[in-house]
């Protein structure tokens, strides 16, 4: 059982609660439903106000980061780049966390690419990879805590010492050489970049590394840092 079971029970105890929590569908989702159906319709321009009105309405406020993450896909529909990055950097200004900032971070690098900036795409590529990392590390942290307050409150605290365990062997699991290669070298390749591969593979193990031991907390800026380094030695910034 990992933490989350242990925490909120299995996954059918958990589908059959949200069932009656979201039995009464906001307006807000009804108007954000209707706005992917005018974008299957190719209606872009109508689908953007639909999900501008869903955005304003009662109940967005319960909007998952991927739900949120549908305005900048319209404006770049409609060919706005520069409006769908600013909300890109709104949103990353305003959800912080890594399970938020992974999934903001690769559609960001998707933007990029589709507009052919694959060189600038990349450190959005490597730090939604590394919040990926730091999510599963802030889960062992927590479940640590949690097995502090359960020592104080003389809770048995076996089966949390275990969920640990699994918690930080995903860690370790998740940023070997060969995982962070399968996730460079697509980016890599795009820009026409392959051959600085390896200083890019190190200098994001080394930051991992700080999450895993030290508890780091991996910011977009040095990921930017690295990037602009490694560029720079090998003549791409020139480019």
């Amino acid at each position: 059982m990992g933490f989350l079971d242990f925490l909120f029970g299995k996954k059918n105890d958990v589908e059959a609660s949200i069932t009656v929590s979201f039995s009464e569908e906001s307006e807000a989702n009804k108007l954000a439903k209707e706005a992917t159906q005018l974008k299957k319709e190719k209606k872009y321009e109508e689908a953007l106000g639909k999900f501008l009105k869903a955005l304003d309405t009662q109940g967005s406020k319960d909007f998952s980061i991927q739900m949120k993450l549908r305005l900048p896909m319209y404006y770049q529909l409609l060919g706005r780049g520069d409006d769908a990055w600013r909300e890109y950097q709104n949103l990353s200004l305003d959800y912080i966390g890594p399970y938020e900032q992974g999934p903001i971070q690769d559609k960001m690098r998707l933007h990029l690419q589709r507009e052919k900036r694959y060189k600038t795409a990349i450190p959005h590529g490597i730090f939604s990879f590394i919040m990926g990392i730091q999510g599963l590390q802030s889960l062992g942290e927590q479940t640590l805590k949690t097995i502090g307050e359960f020592k104080r409150l003389e809770i048995e605290t076996e089966t949390l010492v275990k969920s640990l365990k699994q918690d930080m062997d995903r860690v370790s699991n998740a940023y070997t050489k060969d995982a962070i290669t399968n996730m460079l070298i697509p980016l890599l390749k795009k820009a026409k970049m392959e051959d600085i591969e390896q200083p890019l593979c190190t200098g994001v193990i080394a930051i991992c590394d700080k999450i895993h031991f030290d508890g780091h907390r991996a910011l977009y800026i040095e990921v930017h840092n690295l990037c602009q380094q490694i560029f720079l030695k090998h003549g791409y910034l020139e480019r």
